[in-house]
């Protein structure tokens, strides 16, 4: 489409790339998505949303068709290997009718969904354990990382492109997506003329302090758990899975 109007273009259709297209495609910015890929990614990878994502999800206009096409799990909890439960925390502690409640969705989906709003836009870029079968596996490096800077100049980057983490408790998708809701607020600042560029020095220091202060410690202390220690002591010795446990035997406390 012809467009006097400055253009974003982004490199990555992943979800995060989608989800930013398609939240300042509706606010009328020009917008060029650049995938090499020629299918969207259907490789196993992230599933769950926490409340910081699907808030973003929920501006975008798209949680309800997450959840509909996902669901929201009962809660969360640690096994270990046997299946035995050691700690956990139920949805039951949040109010019913709270819509940011985690959703659970395999990210492809997500990606097609996301495909599909983009696709509905007026302009759009062109460019039981034995009841289970696996049908797919990816091979995952896992690995704590952060880029220097996540803007140099014109040029931006989030999520995955930004910063990596292990994928135990789903920090990598959840931050990756609060980081394009972030941006999305700086872009629409600087087009519509609330704000000039040096906002975007913000988004660098804010979304590179919360993976310092949060993403990184948060997944780095859930990959210990699991696998650096006694899982018949867990429970004992490690704090949070004894909040966890206080939290299901003490409701006021929960």
């Amino acid at each position: 489409m012809a467009t006097t109007k400055p253009w974003v273009i982004i490199v990555g259709a992943g979800s995060s790339g989608l989800l930013l297209a398609l939240m300042l495609g509706k606010q009328g910015v020009p917008v060029l998505v650049l995938e090499l890929g020629e299918t969207i990614d259907s490789r196993p990878r992230a599933t769950h949303y926490a409340s910081p994502a699907v808030r973003e999800l929920r501006r975008a206009c798209v949680a309800d068709d997450a959840l509909r096409r996902g669901f929201v799990p009962d809660g969360v909890c640690w096994r270990k290997l046997d299946g035995t439960v050691l700690a956990g925390l139920s949805n039951d502690v949040f109010p019913k009718d709270d819509p940011d409640l985690m959703i659970c969705l395999p990210l492809d989906k997500l990606g097609e969904l996301l495909l599909e709003h983009n696709d509905a836009v007026p302009w759009h870029p062109t460019p039981e354990s034995k009841a289970y079968e696996i049908l797919n596996i990816s091979p995952n490096r896992v690995h704590q990382r952060l880029a220097e800077r996540m803007r140099v100049g014109r040029i931006l980057v989030a999520a995955d492109a930004a910063h990596l983490c292990n994928p135990f408790g789903g920090m990598g998708l959840t931050g990756g997506i609060a980081d394009i809701g972030s941006l999305y607020d700086c872009l629409i600042g600087i087009y519509h003329g609330k704000a000039d560029d040096s906002i975007l020095d913000k988004y660098d220091e804010a979304r590179r302090r919360i993976y310092n202060q949060v993403t990184h410690p948060v997944s780095s202390a859930n990959i210990v758990r699991l696998f650096g220690q006694d899982p018949d002591t867990a429970v004992e010795t490690d704090e949070f899975l004894k909040i966890c446990k206080k939290a299901e035997e003490d409701p006021e406390f929960s």
